[in-house]
């Protein structure tokens, strides 16, 4: 088994043996005594020399190890990435057709009670509504493509084809001086509102939509708020994943989103669902 001083004392050690055989050779030869002593004080160069090759020989493995470790790291890195862009896709896509199909199986439930009943006007307008959410999802679906390639969003403007096409006409309000947001930004606030929407047809049909965009100095703010249903609720079952969504979604811009009943005013009974966005 094989041990191996540290630098320091294994330089002591040779410095010492070095200048122990060179006083030796110089006490004892006579005859050439400076060259002999020069001789005894170079057995250290070996030693030396040993120290020095080590001391490459360390550094070089080092370096190895370094590599090595950063490769790790940026592969875990990429990863990482991969599975963030995938959650994030997975939930654009779940926002896309949960929003859409919600609507367009509403409008086909309220058309099977409307023939029973032979309100044709009643039929013709359901099946405009569909037709419009057919639009509406196709809208979506280019934007969504647009959000992941990264381009830029038109925020107001974006809002405001969302509600028309939901049947909500001049019920966007908007509050400060209109600002160009990330693209991430935009995205969110879009697939908040939509699931909002999505949820105020679900549960509150025929209920009033009102929407609120408002640049503030330290952040942006969308609240969405519905007024109770005027038409019956039909019960439906949703896959549990809008409200965990926009949570999510939100969080990785480090932003916040509150979802609750209005209790007060001119809308309560209604519902509101207001997310915020640090500038």
């Amino acid at each position: 088994m094989r041990s191996r001083l540290d630098t320091r004392p294994a330089l002591v050690l040779a410095v010492s043996c070095s200048l122990l055989c060179g006083g030796v050779l110089y006490v004892q030869a006579e005859p050439g005594r400076y060259a002999t002593t020069v001789a005894g004080l170079a057995t250290g160069a070996a030693v030396l020399g040993g120290m020095a090759g080590r001391s490459r020989a360390q550094a070089t493995r080092a370096a190895i190890a370094a590599a090595e470790s950063a490769e790790k790291a940026a592969r875990a890195e990429a990863r990482t990435a991969v599975l963030a862009e995938r959650t994030r896709i997975a939930r654009d896509v779940h926002d896309v057709l949960a929003h859409s199909l919600a609507g367009i199986d509403m409008q086909g439930e309220l058309v099977d009670a409307l023939i029973d009943t032979g309100d044709l006007a009643g039929i013709r307008e359901a099946n405009g509504q569909a037709h419009s959410l057919v639009r509406e999802s196709l809208r979506q679906a280019q934007w969504t493509v647009h959000a992941l390639r990264e381009d830029g969003l038109p925020l107001r403007e974006s809002l405001t084809a969302m509600l028309e096409s939901s049947g909500h006409h001049d019920a966007l309000t908007v509050v400060g001086d209109v600002r160009e947001l990330p693209a991430r930004s935009t995205q969110c606030l879009l697939r908040i509102a939509q699931e909002a929407l999505t949820n105020a047809t679900r549960h509150a049909p025929g209920g009033e939509v009102g929407v609120r965009l408002t640049f503030a100095e330290e952040a942006t703010v969308l609240s969405v708020r519905n007024k109770p249903a005027t038409l019956p609720v039909t019960v439906a079952t949703g896959s549990g994943m809008g409200l965990i969504g926009m949570r999510e979604r939100i969080a990785l811009l480090g932003g916040t989103v509150t979802t609750g009943p209005v209790t007060t005013g001119p809308d309560s009974g209604g519902w509101q669902v207001e997310a915020v966005i640090p500038r």
